[in-house]
């Protein structure tokens, strides 16, 4: 239970959601540690009434001083159903960007806007962009393949991704170059996307021609544990919370997302995500430290001949081919940022392990053995961003910049399997 507004506006939970029901979620040693951190958190900081409490005593104000002369002061700006006499509400954009939006195809997303997205995939998130599409082949652990504005984006190749300021698209891949991986994003842990449509942009690097987008994840999240099941052995648990320490706030957040898919050969998608923040303020500015961890397996179906559906090879569209194609995905990301009125600071630094085998022809140019392929690749990077405001008249502002990042690539290759 809770309330909320548009991007601009405040969301304010009136207590932890808990949603529990009977299912079964193996766990490795990391999964158990990344939702037993959440669940500590979840003990250690929870105290609904405060939130509750204050939420209520200032929206009674918030009335009484609006319509005290009213003769129905309760019911100003409430609009119920003629039918049931239920309240209807509706979630609106509430930010202003005239003036402050480079171009009208720019916008951001929050509060309710987010929170009542029903979400399958992490990539979905990335679809309250106006007009942008994300489609999901070959597993839940590989990038989606977007669409925005008729073209086809690929897995990323023409969109860029920030998450808090940290460059989310490779710029070489074993797959495919801007590769743009989102599977391992908490959707609970996203405060606010902000986007924008069109042409290619100093500040937003090399794949932003079509478009690009910018995630914000919370600094501060009241604890809560949710467990979602669903068809086909989809099952997902994710919890988390925050504490004070220091002058800051700790965010801890852990999710288990399990998944067969209506396949055939059952996905087996095994996806483990984890998310560590610490923000204070810091001088003049604020200042953040964030570690993000994921691990995922999965067993993907690739595409089928049409001729071929029907048949006795393949009974209709969710039958496979190739029961031995596989998919790994390892990553860990540690991002620290400064801001104030003048300077904005990034540093962060990633290690990536990535392996697919795929299998796009079956036997057409080895009838023998098949035309599996594996693609593999493993990679650290380290990188930063510097960015100076300066305001030189009441019409006129200064930003420069200089964004700098290093890939050490290696193994990395495109192999045939037998």
């Amino acid at each position: 239970m809770g309330a909320g507004a548009g991007a601009g506006s405040t969301v304010t939970r009136l207590h932890p959601l808990l949603r529990l029901e009977n299912a079964t979620l193996p766990c490795s040693p990391r999964a158990a540690l990344l939702l037993g951190t959440a669940a500590l958190a979840c003990v250690l900081t929870a105290d609904p009434a405060r939130a509750q409490d204050g939420t209520q005593v200032e929206v009674q104000e918030q009335v009484q001083d609006q319509g005290h002369d009213h003769p129905d002061r309760g019911n100003i700006g409430v609009v119920r159903d003629e039918e049931t006499g239920d309240v209807i509400y509706v979630y609106g954009r509430g930010e202003r960007r005239i003036g402050d939006a480079v171009a009208a195809s720019e916008g951001g997303v929050a509060g309710a806007d987010l929170e009542i997205r029903p979400l399958l995939r992490p990539g979905e998130i990335l679809e309250a962009t106006p007009g942008l599409i994300a489609t999901q082949h070959s597993g839940g652990g590989k990038a989606n393949q977007f669409f925005l504005r008729g073209f086809n984006l690929d897995h990323g190749t023409d969109f860029g991704l920030y998450i808090d300021d940290m460059p989310v698209n490779f710029r070489t891949h074993g797959h495919g170059q801007g590769y743009l991986d989102v599977n391992g994003l908490i959707p609970e842990s996203v405060e606010r996307v902000d986007y924008r449509k069109g042409p290619y942009r100093a500040d937003t690097g090399d794949f932003s021609f079509v478009g690009s987008a910018f995630i914000t994840t919370v600094d501060r999240v009241d604890p809560f544990a949710t467990l979602e099941v669903g068809s086909y052995g989809y099952r997902r648990l994710v919890g988390g919370g925050s504490v004070p320490l220091g002058q800051g706030d700790l965010t801890v957040m852990g999710q288990a997302k399990l998944n067969d898919g209506p396949w055939e050969l059952p996905e087996d998608f095994e996806g483990y995500s984890g998310l560590i923040k610490y923000a204070t303020p810091l001088g003049a500015g604020d200042f953040q430290i964030a570690l993000q961890l994921y691990d995922a397996t999965w067993a993907p179906t690739e595409q089928l001949p049409e001729r071929l559906i029907g048949t006795p090879l393949c009974e209709n569209r969710f039958c496979s081919i190739d029961l031995t194609l596989r998919g790994s995905t390892e990553r860990q990301v540690l991002t620290a940022n400064y801001q104030d009125d003048h300077w904005k600071l990034t540093a962060y630094a990633q290690q990536y392990d990535w392996e697919l085998l795929n299998n796009f022809t079956y036997f057409l140019a080895d009838p023998v053995n098949g035309d599996q392929l594996r693609q593999f690749e493993q990679r650290w990077t380290w990188g930063g961003r510097v960015e100076r405001f300066d305001r030189l008249t009441d019409r006129l502002t200064l930003r420069v910049g200089t964004e700098l990042r290093m890939d050490r690539i290696g193994p990395i290759g495109l192999d045939e399997t037998i």
